[in-house]
């Protein structure tokens, strides 16, 4: 027994679409079907449905390009971020490793989280630190982390923060979009189901008319 072949979104749009033009410039097909109840006017809502369907579609594509771009920036810019503050801490815990208060107050014990808030929290803390306090910052500069370098991290810090809102905006859009396209899809999708049915009957004895409307 042959498995059902289930088609993709763009298949199925392009499926209804091929067979709405069949239904309309095919002269014969138009005729019978019209007898059993899909004239121009039902069809034409049928295609309306299919508009509908289509639009929501592609805005759903736009969106997903547009989350998929938000989440790229934010990912770069937070790995760049990663790779400073991890060599940053390194020094930091050379510098301080008999100094338990520093250690405490740098938050320099313990892995780093790979959670965005737990991270970020963990990093600011690290450079605000620093940055608030002239001795620490004194005794790690001769290894190189100097204030400007604490000071670009802290923007940087901010800069990731501002990707990631970005990112769960577009994602949130996205998830809207994709609500809207599905409920979409499935109404033409329905009205479809009933309007190959319905050809099945009509064009019970003629297969190729039948063939063709389905595309």
């Amino acid at each position: 027994m042959a498995k059902k072949k289930y088609l993709t979104e763009t298949e199925m749009l392009e499926q209804f679409r091929n067979s709405f033009e069949n239904a309309k410039k095919q002269t014969e097909i138009a005729t019978i079907m019209a007898e059993f109840g899909y004239t121009p006017e039902v069809i034409a809502e049928g295609e309306l449905l299919l508009k509908t369907a289509r639009t929501a579609y592609d805005a759903n594509q736009k969106e997903g390009d547009e989350t998929s771009k938000a989440y790229k920036d934010y990912a770069k810019v937070k790995e760049k971020l990663e790779k400073i503050y991890l060599l940053d801490r390194k020094k930091a815990k050379v510098i301080f490793s008999n100094d338990p208060y520093a250690y405490d107050e740098l938050s320099l014990a313990g892995v780093v989280p790979n959670a965005h808030i737990n991270f970020i929290e963990l990093t600011r803390k690290f450079y605000n630190g620093l940055l608030n306090n002239p001795e620490l910052q004194s005794k790690v500069a001769r290894l190189k982390l100097t204030q400007e370098g604490i000071t670009k991290a802290l923007e940087l810090i901010e800069q990731v923060n501002l990707l990631r809102s970005e990112f769960l905006k577009e994602l949130g859009e996205s998830q809207l979009s994709r609500k809207t396209k599905d409920e979409a899809l499935a109404a033409i999708e329905l009205w479809m189901r009933e309007f190959y049915a319905v050809a099945k009957i009509a064009l019970d004895d003629k297969v190729k008319l039948l063939k063709a409307l389905k595309g």
